[in-house]
């Protein structure tokens, strides 16, 4: 009667062991996502040869967990090394164990889901598997120690939480409760915050009502012609990324203007006026980055209200004793400034670094404010921080 007990008592332990180790892959998944979150690159790849080894070892190695780890590795191979062929070879893996697997919605950027079709054709025109020819796979069979020169495993993992729930095998409910939550945030799930502070500077052409040289001269409007918009402006943005390629801020530019000289002695200005010494705009805008590694090239375009000052010098004669009327003499030359807006059309683009969460940023931007006529372009330079 020992026996068949025995029998039973062998036949439970896969079982145990089966749910012990997709536990373990999924928590080794869900570190690879933090480490591919922060750039870790390489930490994210050796977590995930990890993994792909527990699922060997475990005889889950045609289990959709591991075709899941298949599937990031090939997105990990793209985005953090710019290695399109092992990539290639990752997602035919993944697909030969899971014909139906998809990225969920927004995770993969356009390059990396052109590769990922690429495979997909190509492993529609295979022939049917030989059951006699050893299975791909990235790890040695063998139990034993992760081994860092198998093929190409480890991917960060993305997903792996909606996805344990198509799992077939032991322990799959206590897997779910686990990690249910862990897919509602695909890739950069931890920091789709970004805030920046900038400074910078610019120029443009303006055409326009002078701001303070109003009745001074027979014609007070600016006839337009390249001007500053000195001595510079700030920017605060937040953004919130929606995709790892799309994010929408919000940026408010407050510009600080220097160089511009008083009037006195004509009819609008007594005793004395001068030109405003600050402008205000909020931009809201759509940006895109063209690329999902340190090196984030971007292009944005956008709409705004508020108001951009240039900076002008003007002729003015025929003021009280022929004088200008402007500066502490009354006969300096007079510098004021031309209003754009209060609508702008935005279009620019630029680059960002990342390391960690910090980004360096530098950006151009062309400002097209209606129906006061100013094309004004910014060049500025800036700090990010993407939050939890």
């Amino acid at each position: 009667m020992a026996v068949p007990g025995l029998l039973l008592t062998w036949g439970a332990v896969p079982a145990r062991a089966d749910d012990s180790a997709a536990a373990r892959i999924t928590k080794l998944n869900k570190q690879a996502l933090d480490a591919f979150d922060n750039l870790n690159f390489d930490q994210s790849k050796s977590i995930l040869e990890q993994a792909l080894h527990e699922g060997e070892g475990a005889g889950l190695s045609k289990d959709p967990l591991t075709a899941r780890s298949h599937l990031n590795l090939g997105m990990l191979l793209i985005a953090g090394f710019q290695q399109r062929d092992q990539a290639i070879e990752q997602f035919k893996t993944a697909l030969r164990i899971q014909p139906d697997i998809n990225a969920p919605a927004g995770l993969f950027n356009p390059e990396v889901q052109a590769a990922f079709e690429e495979a997909k054709a190509s492993v529609k025109t295979e022939p049917a598997p030989n059951p006699s020819a050893p299975a791909p796979s990235p790890a040695p069979a063998a139990p034993g120690p992760p081994v860092s020169q198998a093929p190409t495993p480890g991917a960060p993992s993305v997903g792996t939480g909606r996805d344990a729930k198509t799992r077939t095998g032991a322990g799959q409910g206590a897997e779910e409760s686990d990690v249910e939550g862990s897919n509602e945030v695909p890739v950069r799930s931890l920091s789709k915050v970004m805030l920046a502070l900038g400074l910078g500077s610019g120029f443009g052409i303006a055409k326009g009502h002078l701001d303070a040289n109003q009745g001074s001269v027979m014609d007070d409007s600016w006839s337009g012609g390249l001007a500053p918009s000195r001595l510079g402006h700030i920017l605060a943005e937040a953004g919130y990324f929606i995709s790892p390629e799309l994010m929408l801020s919000l940026e408010g530019r407050f510009q600080i203007v220097s160089g511009t000289t008083i009037v006195s002695g004509t009819k609008p200005c007594v005793p004395s006026c001068s030109a405003p010494s600050t402008a205000l705009a909020v931009l809201a805008k759509v940006n895109w980055f063209l690329s999902t590694g340190a090196w984030r090239p971007f292009v944005n375009a956008g709409l705004g209200a508020g108001t951009i000052r240039q900076v002008v010098k003007i002729n003015v004669h025929g003021g009280a004793e022929d004088k200008t009327g402007c500066g502490d003499t009354m006969n300096d030359t007079c510098v004021d400034t031309v209003t754009g807006g209060p609508i702008f059309l935005v279009v620019g683009g630029g680059v960002a670094y990342e390391i960690g969460r910090l980004l360096l940023l530098g950006s151009l931007s062309a400002n097209v404010g209606i129906p006061q006529t100013m094309i004004n372009l910014d060049a500025t330079l800036g700090l990010g921080f993407r939050l939890r």
